[in-house]
This record gives C-alpha cells, sequence and structure tokens, in this order.
C-alpha cells in the first residue's frame, strides 16, 4: 500500500504588511539557523494526519465534505509574533491569528470526523498558528526578544476564510513541496 503524508490546512496568501513583516524578521535573524517557511507554503494547519494509506484518502474527502457543510465562512486576523515551546527554548517562530472562535469550532469538526476514520485526536489544545521558521540553531536570543516585542501585537492583515485544503506533503526533494488534493468551501 503506498503511503502519502497529509494534512488538513488553510492556505495562505500574504499581502504586502505580512510580507514586509517577514522579510524583516528573515533579514533580522539572517546569521541564526532558521529554516524559513517559503511565503507559497504558509498556512494554518488544523489537523496533522501524517503518513495515510492511499485508499483512505476517498473517505477522509467524503468526510471533510461534510464538516465544510456545517461550517460557515468567517474572517480573521493575522495577529502577533510568538515561539514554540518558550522563548528560552525557541525551537518554533510563528504568527498567530486572532478572532478564531470560528476556526477553533471548525478545528473541533475536523478531529472529530478524522477520529471516526481512526486518526488520534490531538492532546494539546488547538492554537492557529503560521509556522514562518524551524530554529535549528540560535546564537543571539536576545536579537529574537526584540523583534517578538516588536511584532507581538501587530496586525499583519485579515483573512476571509472560505475555505480549507487537503494537502499532500513531499519532503523527498529536501524542501516541502506541498499540493493541494482537494479544497473544502464553507457555507456562507
Amino acid at each position: 500500500m503506498k503511503k502519502k503524508r497529509l494534512f488538513i490546512a488553510i492556505k495562505i496568501i500574504p499581502i504586502r504588511k505580512l510580507n514586509e513583516a517577514y522579510s524583516d524578521i528573515k533579514n533580522e535573524l539572517k546569521i541564526e539557523k532558521i529554516r524559513w517557511v517559503n511565503t507559497e507554503n504558509l498556512h494554518f494547519t488544523l489537523k496533522f494526519l501524517g503518513d495515510t494509506d492511499e485508499n483512505k484518502i476517498p473517505e477522509i474527502i467524503e468526510s471533510l465534505n461534510k464538516v465544510s457543510k456545517v461550517n460557515k465562512k468567517s474572517n480573521v486576523s493575522i495577529f502577533g509574533l510568538g515561539e514554540f515551546p518558550n522563548i528560552n527554548r525557541p525551537r518554533v517562530i510563528w504568527l498567530g491569528m486572532k478572532d478564531y472562535d470560528s476556526i477553533k469550532l471548525l478545528n473541533n469538526d475536523i478531529e472529530q470526523s478524522m477520529r471516526l476514520l481512526g486518526f488520534e485526536k490531538n492532546d494539546y489544545e488547538f492554537k492557529p498558528h503560521l509556522t514562518i521558521g524551524r530554529i535549528k540553531y540560535l546564537k543571539n536570543k536576545e536579537l529574537l526578544k526584540k523583534l517578538y516585542a516588536k511584532y507581538k501585537s501587530t496586525y499583519f492583515q485579515s483573512l476571509e476564510v472560505d475555505e480549507f485544503q487537503l494537502f499532500e506533503s513531499d519532503l523527498s526533494s529536501g524542501k516541502p513541496v506541498y499540493t493541494i488534493i482537494e479544497k473544502f468551501n464553507l457555507s456562507n
């Protein structure tokens, strides 16, 4: 059986303000060992499915179609800069989301529908974030702290969430390549 590495997400098309801030952050941290996410790959992950039997994809699509019909379009804001797991041991640099109650409901419905298909429920609280960089090694934590202070309360852009996508993630070329398998339109 062939497997595909799958995840469910909301694709982001960044506008000027987000692009400028992203360029500034990358430029300030250019001497650090950080693997930056290409802007064409920016997304809010709703559920990571992992290596999945290719034959299961039609069931996943059918289930996500049902989820999309009971969840409505919404508007959210991309807001603030943060890190995981914490400022003293940062591994991921991310942009956050504000006013995301509707996205939390969507995530909950996706979690339930995927659990019925045999996928494990995430054991952490859902907090939508847009990963922009993965830190391999950080020499100057103070510089990162200054960037957090600068951008932690910054509004980057609003986003109309009218669909979500099922993606395949291919890591074989060294850089991730994300391919949309299916789009799911949210109801009005």
